[in-house]
């Protein structure tokens, strides 16, 4: 790890400095178009089961939210950006409807991919990291199958995935919440730091930009679907309001402007609370969660909700997390220290306790407080790879040679090993 040349891993990530900078990127558009014809596929093959997520948005909700049933439509489904985008495929440019559905998600899936190229891209250019572009794209297309691990000899269940391919919504939110942590991270960055000039979104001229950027994605992530904002919110309000009360105990003279920041920052989350806030009377209590008039939520005993769905919950959260685990087990000080793991870190921790208590009584085998932990872990497999990435070009972990070439052989090894995982149930899902 002393150089990028003398590690393998290393080579086949950085780029010479022989080369020209402006090299032609044709991998992220091949990428794309590979992950367009995996998601259109396995969306296709979706609508086999009658019971599948799909079936249930397109043929339950889709014609709910159209004609005299609108209002109808928006109680049983208030987060309808999906839905949006197939009745304008369906109606206006009169793509048959499952098509529509299945070219819906490929947009949202390729989305994904091109935030995720980016922030790799430009993570690494701020850590003076130079990437390929063939090992940029890579990587993204990775963090865009990757699923978790199955044990061949044990179904233990309960092990999530950043990538519910079944899910169409959960899926649409992806995009617009890895937009959000990358505008939240050049915010705190500029809040630490006047002079940061931004590494996701320009901040030369102040915090502005970044504000009304972190509004509308958070806006659009609760249309989609209000899952991720349930866990964003309140961790970057947990974050900010301790970095307050640290400087009001250090009698630093910033915490009054600090202050003012993060009642700006509650402003930012207004819209998007309040919308969440009218889905929830919708949901509990104008009778729209699936006709479900006594539907309410819950504060159940400690994962309650997850041990239906696992029989060993400690090995479902390895089997989800193995690969940013790692990461963290390697440099938890980047996790405690640095803006990015700080967000991503206390990010799964609040999406784990409300996956731990929080249900709906009358719906706990739906799960659907795990929806946020989903989220939160996304977050925390973004952070763990942008750090790794940069780990393989930085000061030796340790003092030890061979160690530190073992851990990043190991590292590589484990990330790949999840995202083959990915790769073989999406065929499986297309076969």
């Amino acid at each position: 790890m002393k150089a990028a040349s003398s590690n393998p891993f290393c080579a086949a990530f950085t780029m010479n400095h022989s080369e020209p900078k402006n090299i032609p990127n044709m991998w992220a558009p091949f990428y794309a178009v590979l992950l367009s014809v995996l998601t259109y596929y396995s969306v296709l093959k979706e609508f086999a089961n009658e019971m599948s997520d799909y079936c249930g948005h397109v043929y339950s909700y889709i014609p709910l939210l159209q004609g005299d049933k609108l209002a109808e439509g928006w109680m049983s489904i208030p987060y309808f950006l999906w839905h949006a985008f197939v009745i304008i495929l369906h109606k206006i440019i009169e793509v048959p409807i499952e098509p529509a559905s299945a070219i819906v998600s490929c947009g949202f899936a390729c989305f994904s991919f091109f935030v995720l190229f980016y922030m790799i891209e430009r993570y690494c250019a701020a850590k003076a990291v130079r990437v390929t572009p063939f090992a940029a794209a890579t990587v993204a297309f990775a963090l865009c199958v990757i699923q978790r691990i199955i044990l061949p000899w044990a179904d233990i269940g309960g092990a999530f995935s950043i990538n519910p391919f079944h899910n169409p919504t959960q899926m649409c939110v992806k995009p617009l919440s890895l937009l959000c942590f990358a505008f939240t991270y050049d915010i705190f960055e500029k809040l630490n730091n006047s002079s940061y000039e931004g590494t996701f979104i320009s901040m030369k001229k102040g915090l502005l930009r970044g504000y009304i950027a972190l509004a509308v994605a958070l806006f659009f992530s609760g249309m989609a679907k209000p899952t991720f904002a349930e866990m964003f919110i309140p961790t970057v309000g947990l974050l900010m309001l301790f970095e307050w009360g640290c400087r009001v105990v250090r009698k630093n003279t910033t915490a009054k402007a600090y202050f003012i920041e993060l009642c700006k920052m509650f402003l930012v989350a207004v819209p998007t609370i309040c919308y969440i806030l009218l889905q929830f009377f919708a949901y509990f209590v104008w009778g729209g969660s699936y006709g479900m008039d006594e539907s309410h939520m819950i504060i159940t005993r400690w994962m309650e909700v997850w041990k239906l769905f696992s029989e060993n919950i400690p090995l479902s959260i390895v089997l989800s997390l193995g690969f940013p685990l790692l990461i963290v087990m390697m440099d938890i000080r980047f996790f405690l220290k640095d803006n990015l793991g700080r967000i991503a870190l206390v990010g799964f921790i609040v999406s784990l306790l409300e996956a731990g208590f929080l249900t709906e009584e009358s719906k706990m085998t739906h799960g659907d407080f795990l929806w946020p932990m989903m989220s939160g872990m996304l977050l925390l497999w973004v952070a763990a790879t942008l750090r790794f990435i940069v780990m393989n070009h930085s000061a030796p972990q340790f003092k030890c040679e061979w160690l530190n070439r073992t851990l990043v052989g190991l590292g590589w090894f484990v990330f790949y090993l999840f995202g083959f995982a990915g790769v073989v149930s999406v065929f499986g899902r297309i076969l």
